[in-house]
């Protein structure tokens, strides 16, 4: 168990309680985590879209839960999973918390058979949330999944290129009110360690 009192400058302050179980599986192979969460915070600068501007949340209350799990299928290929939980609520306040999705999933795939190189995909669903703008107000923004996937090649020692393309089935969604995603986003890099 983890008990913590963050605070930050100004008056805004935090405490929290978490637990988390961790359990091996497949003989060593996997692992299953939970973890169970409760956060409070203090004073919190939080936006008011029905007055336009910034506003102090006397108490707002964030609760949820984490599940994660991985397994080694062979030496080349691992499979995770993570899905989260979280709700908020700002006490004596029938208004809700901006940019906080209640869920949050994914799924990563990773294989490694070749030598020096590393091909890998992701799947990532987020839930609805709410924001707002000036000239729209509150909106809720749908939820959404992405897809990702990348490779990597070691072709010397210290010297890896990698290749990865973003939402690569183009799915249309937005992260804050009137910015789309960017659609298909292909990235190149060129690591060099010394």
């Amino acid at each position: 168990m983890q008990l913590s009192v963050i605070r930050h400058s100004g008056l805004e302050t935090s405490s929290s309680v978490e637990t988390s179980l961790r359990q091996p599986v497949f003989n060593g192979r996997g692992d299953i985590g939970l973890s169970v969460f409760r956060t409070y915070f203090y004073d919190s600068v939080d936006f008011d879209s029905s007055i336009n501007r910034l506003v102090n949340r006397n108490e707002a209350v964030a609760w949820g839960s984490e599940l994660t799990g991985s397994w080694s299928l062979d030496d080349a290929f691992t499979f995770g999973g993570h899905v989260t939980f979280v709700d908020t609520d700002i006490r004596d306040d029938q208004d809700e918390l901006r940019n906080r999705p209640k869920w949050r999933g994914g799924i990563d795939l990773r294989w490694t058979e070749i030598r020096g190189v590393t091909l890998s995909g992701q799947a990532l669903y987020v839930g609805r949330v709410l924001d707002s703008s000036i000239p729209t107000g509150d909106r809720a923004l749908s939820d959404y999944t992405r897809f990702d996937v990348a490779a990597s090649w070691r072709f010397a020692d210290g010297w890896d290129l990698g290749l990865a393309v973003d939402n690569i089935f183009d799915n249309r969604y937005e992260e804050a009110v009137g910015f789309q995603a960017p659609g298909i986003l292909p990235r190149m890099s060129l690591k060099v360690v010394f």
